[in-house]
């Protein structure tokens, strides 16, 4: 199920949590998006398009990821490694040890998007060229509006998929800052947010 009326305007945060089973060395991971409504093909976040990281969001372009800083449930047995924050068209060489997770995060900005289309995301490996992950929840865009913040109200069930099966599941969560819905499996999560209010989903790389 699709967020529905999602402002354009309304800058959001893809947060991606990496589980690292077996160490990974000098990896630039990129975001991808593409249009559903018009079925395009997914291309690289870059500075123009209907989504950009040209985004106004609390990121600030490599810097840390903290563990206080995560957008992302924590694993239940690795250990933490910080990650990076991501306002550009990817992240920084990594490199993470066998048995640790880490986050990264990325700023989106949807100022020229199509109200009526939506959009759903994938993270890629441009190392290994391979993507790692495709996110089959979908954001849709409905008109700019002055009030921004009553868009963030919408709710996400995910659904997940790797090259033998898919599997979906939601939970919903309420705080002060807003209502988010999520979906887990062993992998990557990721997370759209937009300034406190945020949605889950992950996806097994």
């Amino acid at each position: 199920m699709s967020v529905l009326g999602w402002y354009r305007g309304e800058d959001f945060i893809v947060a991606a949590r990496l589980d690292v089973a077996e160490y990974v060395g000098f990896r630039q991971y990129r975001l991808r998006w593409r249009n559903v409504t018009t079925d395009t093909a997914f291309v690289n976040l870059s500075s123009d398009g209907e989504l950009s990281f040209n985004a106004d969001t609390v990121l600030l372009d490599g810097s840390n990821t903290l563990i206080e800083d995560r957008m992302c449930s924590a694993h239940p047995t690795y250990t933490w490694m910080n990650g990076e924050e991501v306002e550009g068209d990817g992240s920084g060489p990594n490199t993470f040890l066998a048995g640790t997770y880490s986050e990264i995060q990325y700023a989106v900005d949807c100022d020229n998007s199509t109200p009526g289309c939506t959009y759903e995301f994938q993270i890629y490996d441009a190392t290994q060229s391979q993507v790692i992950g495709t996110c089959l929840a979908q954001i849709s865009i409905v008109g700019s509006s002055s009030s921004s913040s009553s868009a963030s109200s919408s709710s996400i069930s995910s659904s997940v998929s790797s090259s033998s099966s898919r599997s979906s599941s939601s939970s919903s969560k309420s705080s002060s800052s807003g209502s988010s819905s999520s979906s887990s499996r062993r992998g990557r999560t990721y997370r759209f947010r937009s300034r406190r209010r945020y949605f889950t989903f992950t996806a097994k790389a």
